[in-house]
């Protein structure tokens, strides 16, 4: 019989229909929604909500476990000496209700508890692969070892570092050095992390001045010139310019820290790629059908984006700090993400989570002043810059109000 002949049978409460208000987690109460039977519950007696079969809840609940968890006695060793299995186990009601804390707020006598348990299978659960650490895991285990080794072991042949399994500190838990940095690159396009701004888009970017004397070309308020670009950034080590701004003047003025400012005004003249770490796609639930590696890349992509966008102290440790979010931007700047390079990287602002900064991979060559002069001319080979100075102003602040909003 279809799904179409059961949600309209006459005889519709054999199938033991429990409705959307009997569960919490919102990837099941889709999964209901979707199905939409009926309103009338087996378990709360209610007909306030639409249903689906209990028998096809468990199903599909079961085949989502099966994604992300494997059975005790097909992996785990046992030893009845030892109290049964050796390894982390579960069984379906634990791993349900206490791991992952599913909720049935409307099952008072418990029998839609019983009932989804047995439906699902009496099985003993464990870890997918008890041998190896999860996808997320071992990303963020292998980001962790990353930041240590071009922090404090090697900084410029570190690509070389745990390259080949016959190296004596292999480990297939861990990736190497540049095997992380090329699966970065892989999850950017699994999630389609690339946004594209169209030309005329505008950027605000603040340089502190003196009280009263405010910068006014593109060349002043632009990235500096390359022998001037001493200072560590959280994109860019020293020597190498790029472009910070903000999608907002408020948030690009809050950035500097500084109580008199210059508030410059840019123009995209050219639609930019963009690496965007600001607007990622929300993690799916274990129960959402989403595939592994889809959640648990995601899991890890946000963790990564906030790790390389967390504040750090500007003090002498700011260089070292900097240091993996600097080597992770120069690789994506020379990467191809779906083909082609991008131009940028957008990631969420430390001082407010829901306003966006933006690093582009500019130097003076690419800005031009509001009347269309190219800041710098470069003859061979011919370069067409992109990036136009619209307008700017002075901007005086209060500094201790910036500190407390902070």
């Amino acid at each position: 019989m279809s799904e179409f002949d059961i949600r309209n049978s006459p005889d519709y409460s054999i199938y033991n229909p429990v409705c959307t208000k009997c569960f919490e987690d919102e990837d099941i109460v889709d999964f209901i929604e979707d199905y939409d039977g009926p309103p009338g519950c087996s378990y709360c007696e209610s007909n306030d909500a639409p249903t689906a079969p209990l028998e096809d809840i468990a199903e599909h609940m079961r085949g989502c476990l099966l994604q992300f968890y494997g059975f005790a006695a097909n992996q785990l060793p046992y030893e009845s000496r030892e109290g049964g299995y050796q390894g982390a186990h579960w069984d379906t009601a634990e791993l349900l209700f206490e791991v992952l804390g599913v909720s049935l707020p409307r099952d008072k006598d418990d029998k839609l508890f019983f009932d989804l348990t047995t439906l699902i299978g009496d099985e003993v659960w464990c870890d997918y692969d008890w041998l190896s650490l999860d996808y997320d895991d071992a990303l963020d285990f292998s980001w962790k070892k990353f930041c240590n080794t071009i922090q404090h072991e090697r900084r410029f042949f570190f690509a070389l570092k745990n390259t080949y399994p016959q190296d004596d500190d292999y480990d297939r838990d861990v990736y190497p050095p540049l095997g992380l940095l090329h699966e970065i690159v892989e999850l950017a396009e699994d999630h389609k992390l690339v946004t594209a701004f169209p030309a005329g888009k505008e950027i605000f970017r603040c340089r502190p001045c003196d009280p009263g004397m405010p910068y006014h070309t593109a060349h002043e308020l632009g990235p500096p010139p390359a022998e001037e670009a001493v200072q560590a950034n959280r994109m860019n080590p020293p020597g190498i310019p790029m472009m910070y701004g903000a999608e907002t003047e408020e948030i690009a003025i809050r950035e500097t820290r500084s109580p008199n400012v210059t508030v410059a005004r840019f123009r995209l003249e050219k639609e930019t790629r963009i690496l965007n770490l600001a607007e990622l796609p929300p993690t799916p639930g274990i129960f959402s059908g989403a595939e592994r590696r889809e959640r648990l890349g995601l899991i890890f992509i946000h963790a990564f984006s906030r790790e390389i966008t967390r504040p750090v102290d500007r003090t002498d440790r700011i260089h070292i700090e900097y240091i993996p979010s600097q080597v992770v931007t120069e690789f994506i700047r020379d990467a191809k993400i779906f083909g082609a390079h991008v131009d940028g990287i957008c990631y969420p602002s430390s001082l407010d989570g829901d306003a966006r900064n933006i690093v582009l991979f500019t130097a003076q060559i690419d800005l031009m002043e509001p009347d269309g002069t190219p800041v710098q001319t470069c003859i061979f080979p011919p370069h067409t810059p992109w990036i136009r100075l619209i307008g700017s102003h002075l901007a005086e602040l209060d500094v201790a109000a910036i500190t407390n909003a902070e």
